[in-house]
């Protein structure tokens, strides 16, 4: 009901909803932030923040006017304004608005009658009748002290006006606009703060929860825009020399030359004060929305790393509930097979059974094995330092020694680079792609993989090759999953590639193929690259990574 209510005033004022601008910007009288000045334009500080970050995207604004928060809300909830400059975040108004990062604090304070102060400042808060305006957030401090009685009043004016007539024994307002306000309305009477600050808050755009793209876009343009020299301008112009209530025409007709000049000196140290005070604020901002900026990059990077271990999670719970299945089920039966064998006393065949039964252990061995070096890998801690490429390659010959002669090929560094990485971390990646060039690239009699690498600034590629028939186009894409295998009959876990992809990975890299029928290229890209020791040569196979 409300919100038709707000819609149906927001129709009769001039330029209406009817005509939609690129932003629809509605706001409160609320000085020194908000208001529309004698010409009848809007003006004040959230105003002119509003209108830079609507420059900085190209934005046309049409600046919509209402009496109270309580409106200004409605309107963003009902999708009849999208956004407002100056709000403080609230869960009441969470469902209806999304809030930007903070750009400015306010003080809110309780203010009385002077002639009425010492009464207030005594019985407060039992029995005070507190004036706020519909909606605004003082009237969720003023909810805090249950023995006060709140009165919402239709405006920020209407509240002061009801202060001035008794019908109220005080009002809480924000510091600053109530210091406005009283200049703006009243330069006659006496008001006083009643005790010390009730509450410090952030102001943030509030924009509506049915734009949440506006919102994605606007929230970095404003962290950027309250670090700059601009803002900083705008802020001391607009709010960083608010008039106080003492600088009144009553008091300088009542006073005498002494006084005038004391009042005088105790005006600028108070204006000296405050701008001090609003630098500070600013600075606090700024230092609050650099740490949101921050919190929110780190929480997209742990959101990214958790959706990628939840994958992992997946393929490893894949992996135990299915491939390993197959093992178990086999060596289940040719147990009964070589028991049944043993009864009927046919040693030999339950022999052979036995041999099956161990020969399925030895795979689930190496499955088991495998599994436990995908998941170690998670849990590693580069160790970088200098080392050369051709001290990787030839640990890798001699550790590969008995697998490279008993298939009669050759590995050869064909370049060498120095690269500040974690050795054994590289050296492992390495080793697999050898060995699975050596199992399946390798068919010709004095084959040779070759190790070499190029280089950028600040990146290595490294690159081994062999001569061999190339990965068939339905593995391609499959390649570094777990368990992908040439075929069925294929030797090994499955896992070499898969753990090749982690480890490059972990090291900050990554690693990618070409193949065709003339051999494969293995490419790992990483950085941390010093300078090349050698001239560096093209891989056997001449393809582009």
């Amino acid at each position: 009901m409300r919100a038709l209510l707000v819609a149906w005033l927001l129709a009769l004022l001039p330029g209406g909803l009817v005509a939609q601008s690129d932003l629809r910007v509605i706001f409160n009288e609320f000085r020194p932030y908000q208001y529309v000045d004698d010409a009848g334009q809007p003006a004040g500080y959230g105003v002119e923040l509003v209108q830079a970050l609507a420059a900085r995207i190209g934005a046309e604004i049409e600046f919509i006017v209402v009496a109270n928060p309580a409106e200004v809300v409605a309107a963003l909830q009902s999708g009849a304004a999208d956004l407002t400059p100056v709000l403080v975040q609230d869960p009441g108004r969470e469902d209806a608005v999304i809030f930007s990062v903070a750009h400015e604090t306010i003080i809110i304070r309780l203010y009385a009658l002077r002639r009425n102060a010492s009464q207030v400042r005594e019985s407060w808060p039992v029995g005070t009748r507190v004036g706020i305006s519909e909606g605004s957030y003082p009237g969720v401090v003023a909810a805090r002290f249950d023995q006060a009685i709140p009165v919402a009043t239709p405006s920020n004016i209407e509240t002061l006006s009801r202060l001035l007539t008794g019908e109220i024994d005080a009002a809480m307002y924000p510091e600053i606009a109530f210091h406005e306000t009283v200049a703006l309305l009243d330069t006659r009477r006496r008001f006083e703060a009643i005790g010390p600050p009730l509450d410090e808050v952030p102001l943030r755009l509030g924009i509506s929860h049915l734009r949440p793209g506006l919102a994605d876009r606007l929230n970095p343009i404003l962290s950027d825009f309250i670090a700059s020299a601009e803002y900083r301008d705008l802020h001391d112009r607009t709010l960083g020399e608010e008039p106080g209530i003492f600088a009144t025409a009553e008091f300088a007709y009542a006073i005498g030359t002494i006084a005038t000049l004391v009042s005088a000196v105790a005006g600028l140290l108070l204006i000296r004060a405050r701008r001090k005070a609003s630098r500070d604020l600013l600075k606090a901002a700024e230092r609050t929305a650099l740490i949101e900026r921050r919190a929110a990059d780190e929480l997209r990077e742990k959101n990214t790393a958790l959706v990628a271990k939840n994958k992992a999670m997946e393929e490893l719970i894949y992996v135990v509930s299915h491939d390993l299945s197959s093992p178990l089920v086999s060596i289940s039966g040719f147990a009964r097979g070589a028991m049944r064998a043993q009864h009927a006393g046919q040693a030999e065949k339950a022999t052979q059974f036995l041999e099956r039964v161990e020969a399925n252990v030895g795979s689930m061995s190496s499955l088991i094995k495998g599994i436990l070096q995908v998941s170690h890998i998670g849990q590693e801690t580069p160790q970088p330092k200098e080392i050369q490429l051709s001290d990787i390659v030839a640990a890798l010959e001699l550790r590969l020694d008995g697998v490279l002669t008993a298939r009669g090929i050759n590995l050869v560094a064909v370049s060498d680079v120095t690269l500040v990485v974690d050795p054994d971390m590289l050296s492992r990646a390495l080793q697999n792609i050898v060995e699975n060039a050596a199992k399946y690239g390798c068919e010709a009699p004095d084959a040779t993989i070759e190790v070499g690498a190029t280089t950028d600034p600040g990146m290595a590629r490294i690159f081994v090759s062999d001569s061999g028939p190339g990965i068939p186009d339905y593995l391609q894409p499959r390649v570094f999953e777990m368990y992908q295998r040439r075929d069925d009959g294929s030797a090994g876990s499955g896992l070499g590639l898969t753990i090749v992809s982690r480890l490059i990975e972990k090291l900050g890299g990554s690693v990618s193929f070409t193949t065709s029928d003339q051999g494969t290229t293995f490419w790992v890209h990483l950085p941390d690259l010093s300078q090349s020791k050698s001239q560096i040569t093209a891989p056997m196979q001449n393809t582009a990574s």
